[in-house]
């Protein structure tokens, strides 16, 4: 029976795709968050809409407070200790991710984003080009994954999405990506995979002598930005309006009194050639202009019944009428979206410290002093994540000596992370891939 590889979609993703992939555009931002989510209003033409959007900024409130979480973490990478063969030591210190991708750059700026957007990831350790070459780990985003089963032993079968480069033109350039699927699936013989196009065609299949699939599942109990996309998106669109509304306000309406009676008599005598009973004076009396062409035109106007109005230019009105004047919209709403929106930025802070509650207490490895009621929740947090990372890294690091032929495996040593001073400054050289290891700063506390 022949299987449709497009058609195939687990339950799971079925469910969450879509709350996966707001949570990425959440955390990610840009413009293309604002392109898919500032939503247009019923009585909006798509022109106002369109302009609206180019007005709009992304408030950023929940990638902000997600980063701050995750920077607890990523300050103890520094004081993991790792021991194992010459070439895996190499490997975790330069080219985990491909070259010049240190483990700990790796892990905070790919993995830690996928515990916040999924809480699932799923790290591909790619085969080496030759043998004196590497595996390097890419992430698999998890709402690509359409697929996935597991067995007693871990792993069974996966079906994902995958991009690649298009560069089948005279110059090699990189001219756009290509849609493809790859599937994994355990047999007696070896792991074996399995290409497809776009359409579903399979194009390769092969077996790799590995005991298992080469993808590292790493979990924790729910996305950091559970239930809290939705309040960016919300405070996207409040601040997307209160933006446009102040800047239209900035260009006020000019309005002024007239006499209904006296408009539908203009409006009857305007019908009528002026046949010159009435001067010119008198037509300028009553409110009208006389253009190059004899036409009876009432106010200084581009068109019957508007004004042109600006600096230096006056108006004449009855007497006994109130003075025309520029009005503005009442901001009371403008007000009452700005109070709102505060109370959003202050919703994600309480939902990430419930999120970061959640996930600690509800987990089954972790420190005692993680589980005081009084714990700091970022504190808990990094602490209940050194056990996820050292187990991640005990799984990738087996990989890697399967792949090397290399027998044993390594010893990854995790500390309880401290949130110290210290730490926190070589949070940005991590980031930016320019520190190094430290021998000096390697003690610690251990589990």
């Amino acid at each position: 029976m022949t299987v449709d590889i497009k058609k195939i979609e687990d339950a799971d993703w079925k469910i969450h795709n879509l709350e996966w992939s707001r949570n990425r555009s959440v955390y990610i931002g840009g413009d293309s968050f604002i392109d898919e989510y500032t939503y247009r209003h019923r009585a909006e033409s798509e022109r106002d809409w369109r302009q609206r959007k180019l007005m709009t900024y992304n408030p950023s409130s929940a990638s902000a407070a997600i980063d701050k979480v995750m920077d607890t973490v990523t300050g103890g990478l520094w004081k993991v200790e790792r021991t194992g063969h010459t070439d895996y030591i190499d490997w975790v210190q330069y080219n985990v991710g491909g070259v010049n991708v240190p483990m700990e750059l790796y892990i905070s700026t790919v993995l830690l984003p996928e515990y916040a957007i999924a809480g699932d990831t799923y790290t591909l350790i790619d085969a080496p080009v030759d043998a004196k070459g590497s595996p390097y780990c890419s992430i698999i985003p998890r709402e690509n994954i359409k697929s996935v089963q597991f067995d007693s032993l871990g792993l069974h079968s996966i079906l994902y999405i995958y991009f690649e480069e298009d560069t089948n033109n005279a110059l090699g350039l990189v001219g756009g990506l290509t849609k493809n699927y790859m599937a994994w699936s355990k047999t007696n013989s070896g792991v074996m995979y399995s290409k497809f196009n776009e359409n579903g065609k399979l194009t390769s299949t092969g077996i790799l002598p590995l005991s298992r699939i080469p993808i590292v599942k790493s979990s924790i109990k729910k996305p950091l930005l559970t239930d809290i996309s939705r309040m960016q998106v919300a405070q996207l669109n409040l601040g997307s309006s209160d933006v446009n509304f102040l800047t239209r306000s900035n260009t006020p309406i000019y309005v002024e009194q007239y006499d209904p009676k006296t408009e539908q008599w203009n409006k009857s005598f305007a019908s009528v050639e002026h046949n010159g009973s009435q001067t010119a004076a008198d037509l300028v009396t009553q409110g009208w202009n006389i253009d190059a062409s004899g036409n009876l035109r009432q106010g200084t106007t581009t068109e019957k019944g508007s004004r042109v109005m600006g600096v230096g230019t006056g108006v004449r009105y009855p007497l006994g009428h109130e003075a025309p004047q520029f009005i503005n919209p009442a901001p009371d709403c403008v007000k009452v979206s700005m109070e709102k929106q505060i109370e959003i930025v202050q919703e994600i802070s309480r939902a990430i410290n419930a999120n970061l509650a959640s996930i600690t207490k509800g987990a089954v490895m972790q420190s005692a002093a993680s589980k005081e009621l009084d714990k700091d929740g970022e504190k808990a947090f990094s602490e209940y994540m050194s056990y996820v990372l050292k187990a991640f890294e005990e799984e990738v690091g087996s990989l890697f000596y399967e792949y090397k032929s290399i027998t044993g495996k390594p010893t990854i040593i995790y500390p309880v992370f401290k949130d110290n001073t210290e730490e926190k400054e070589k949070i940005e050289d991590i980031k930016d891939g320019s520190a190094k290891k430290d021998p000096e700063n390697m003690e610690g506390d251990t589990e």
